[in-house]
């Protein structure tokens, strides 16, 4: 049975003169949109057709109707659609955090349709049933609290938290906070409710049996994520682990060089194969 699926808004940029060249696809993370991919597009546009998706509930993917619309199924399907209505059989995929679960589900979901997977500080779910009930909980308290207080201070509580220090330290910080400002509460809060770690599928135990060649990109600060990412190398033997210096949770954007320059190089890679 064929799944339905819902509009995502998206940007592709294809011509006569690049359309056979590979496809990488992005994956923006929470209080992300498609823009933050801007850089990172100019400087790989050269090799690479590259679409990136504004995910439910961000950007201009919003009102999309019914909560399906803003789970990991639907949007899997909607992200297929996509791939589908380009005529393009398979791509790169690469997903930062939120994205970056919502591309290992992809892989799992529709492991023919990518010819590698990038993973940006991202895990693929919680261990136990127990974790995630507990998560599912937090994160709904947290979508109750976008519906109840300002989208200023709810930013600026979501940026105090530990694992942004490096963001919140960086000097365009002030420029992040002026995108995000962008986002529409209520669409934030549908989002959280349907691709919260808490209700996303258990990976780890299918993570092992995806033969997709993985770049995993973590930065040096973000233990949390270095220690997660470093075990999925390890389950893995088409994965490899980059470890960012001096960065944290967010290295696309805390330095947008150095992560185009990672990418490249794995990019190449999947070139010499």
């Amino acid at each position: 049975m064929t799944t339905s699926i819902c509009s995502l808004n998206y940007q592709f940029e294809e011509n006569e003169d690049n359309k056979l060249r590979p496809v990488l696809v992005f994956l923006h993370g929470f209080l992300g949109s498609l823009s933050d991919w801007d850089y990172h597009i100019s400087h790989l546009r050269d090799r690479f057709r590259c679409i990136a998706i504004d995910l439910p509930g961000h950007g201009k993917s919003i009102n999309l109707g019914s909560e399906e619309c803003y789970n990991f199924k639907k949007v899997s399907a909607s992200i297929i659609d996509i791939l589908d209505r380009n005529r393009i059989d398979k791509c790169i995929l690469t997903g930062y955090s939120m994205g970056g679960r919502l591309a290992l589900f992809m892989a799992v979901e529709y492991p023919d349709r990518y010819t590698g997977l990038v993973i940006e500080s991202a895990s693929p779910g919680l261990k136990t049933e127990n974790e995630r009930k507990k998560r599912y909980r937090d994160d709904l308290k947290i979508a109750e609290e976008l519906n109840f207080s300002t989208l200023d201070s709810f930013l600026q509580r979501w940026y105090d938290q530990p694992i942004f220090l490096s963001v919140k330290n960086h000097p365009d910080f002030a420029g992040l906070m002026k995108t995000r400002m962008r986002n529409i509460p209520s669409e934030l809060a549908r989002s959280l409710r349907n691709m919260s770690i808490g209700c996303q599928p258990e990976l780890w135990s299918k993570w092992e049996s995806i033969r997709i060649p993985s770049l995993l990109i973590a930065g040096e600060n973000d233990s949390k994520f270095v220690a997660i990412l470093s075990e999925m190398e390890d389950r893995s033997k088409f994965s490899r682990i980059n470890i960012v210096a001096d960065c944290g949770h967010n290295i696309h954007f805390e330095n947008k060089n150095t992560y185009i320059k990672v990418l490249r190089k794995f990019l190449e890679s999947l070139e010499e194969v």
